[in-house]
């Protein structure tokens, strides 16, 4: 139960407790006040029905028995206005030792009023006799109007708490919301009442948000730095090798070297990707089946054979058609590194849902408990330890993903694995040509993703 509706349900409780003590007190109170009145109405009639037993019974004394009727009701003595009666008539000689009250089967015959029956010992009688008298001493309406009060009441109150309450956590709603798309407070959203205290913690997130941003450019800053610094030493260890004399002994040493410097390469060039998926903007409409292709002619060799699975056209608005082609390319990468033939690339277009792209190889997968793991950088699965990699590729698909808006999932058994991404749908406009942003030409150069 979220924290406003603990609120609602507390203030609804809360006026339910006051309203009921509030009608309490003045039932209480107004019922006192209408049995002394009674009291003072009846104390001459039955003073004088008392004490004269036998004859004939006085206006507003209506009947005495010795027991009262059996549909009469005992009237505990420590209701509010028993005891005010029996208070107001002792004062006036009367000594009421119990109380009933009678509900006629037909109102009509005591004009609607309520027979009440009063024990009173007579002076000089063997034993006590029931007087009845009529008056609105104990009033059945006047609860079922309390009860219509005080359900109206909670109605009221609850209807007005649920407003308050969702008027208040609509800032916070927005809040929770920047936070999850991770962006700062657009203007107009600071223009928005709200409370100083929530004011306060979009300051905070803010504030948050451009220390992780300035985290994030000083680490790309570096990582280029540091790439670019490293390849140009890699290409004159390449060019010295290449150079070294066609005898038979310096073959192996060459192609050892040439081999090594590859793998630097490709461990730079998904540095690369790291920094670029932050960085490079998603402002394209790309077309993902004719992504899917392009990466499918890339990776095709006689060793490697992708199957793809896709419409005429699959468009994403809001994309870059650089990193859609990276994250394409990690994943059938992975499936031919770490999977079995054969490896087959869908895309399908739901039109409710999104971009739906899918990966499927016949290897074992990933265990369930290191799917998670995965996802972080340098971080690699048990079966492909002695697989080479860089252990960036499926960080690189998530940073893409967390980009362009999507997500990523793990599922099947072994002989049958399949990742998939759910790309979120955006309204395409339509191509225009080249892509505002050059792509870099590493996505074409197969085996250097993870």
């Amino acid at each position: 139960m979220s924290l406003f509706a603990r609120m609602l349900w507390l203030q609804a409780l809360l006026a339910t407790v006051v309203s009921v003590v509030a009608v309490s007190f003045y039932y209480v109170e107004r019922n006192k006040t209408v049995a002394k009145i009674l009291a003072g109405q009846w104390a001459g009639a039955l003073q004088t029905a008392v004490a004269h037993p036998g004859q004939a019974l006085p206006p507003g004394v209506h009947a005495v028995r010795s027991q009262p009727p059996p549909a009469a009701m005992q009237a505990s003595a420590l209701w509010p206005q028993v005891r005010a009666l029996k208070d107001a008539l002792a004062r006036q000689g009367l000594a009421v030792r119990r109380v009933a009250f009678e509900v006629p089967e037909t109102p009509e015959a005591t004009d609607g009023e309520p027979i009440v029956w009063l024990e009173i010992q007579a002076p000089g009688q063997p034993a006590p006799q029931w007087w009845a008298v009529r008056g609105p001493l104990f009033e059945l309406s006047n609860l079922y109007f309390i009860g219509i009060t005080l359900g109206v009441s909670a109605v009221l109150v609850l209807a007005l708490s649920w407003a308050t309450s969702r008027h208040l956590s609509q800032p916070l709603a927005r809040l929770r919301q920047r936070i999850q798309e991770g962006r700062p407070e657009a203007e107009h959203e600071q223009r928005a009442p709200r409370a100083p205290e929530v004011a306060d913690i979009a300051q905070a997130y803010d504030e948050l948000l451009a220390r992780v941003e300035q985290q994030r450019k000083d680490r790309s800053l570096m990582l280029v730095g540091i790439s670019h610094d490293l390849r140009s030493p890699l290409s004159r260890i390449r060019l010295a090798a290449e150079l070294l004399p066609p005898d038979e002994g310096a073959v192996t040493l060459r192609q050892s070297i040439i081999r090594n410097t590859q793998v630097a390469d490709a461990l730079i060039e998904s540095f690369m990707d790291v920094v670029r998926a932050g960085h490079l903007p998603v402002d394209e409409t790309v077309d993902v089946a004719e992504q899917a292709r392009q990466v499918a002619a890339d990776v095709q060799s006689d060793d490697r054979v992708l199957t793809v699975e896709a419409p005429r056209q699959a468009l994403q608005a809001g994309s870059n058609a650089y990193l859609v082609r990276r994250l394409l390319y990690n994943l059938v990468d992975n499936a031919f590194k770490h999977g079995r033939p054969p490896v087959t690339l869908t895309v399908r277009d739901h039109e409710a849902q999104g971009l739906w792209i899918e990966v499927t190889d016949a290897g074992e997968g990933i265990a369930a408990h290191q799917r998670e793991a995965v996802l972080q950088a340098f971080a690699r699965g048990d079966g492909s330890r002695s697989t080479a990699g860089s252990g960036l590729g499926l960080t690189v698909v998530q940073q893409v993903l967390d980009r362009v808006g999507g997500a990523l999932s793990f599922d099947g058994q072994p002989g049958r694995w399949v990742v998939r991404v759910l790309l979120h749908h955006k309204h395409p406009e339509p191509l225009s040509g080249a892509p505002s942003t050059p792509a870099p030409t590493a996505a074409t150069r197969p085996g250097e993703s993870s």
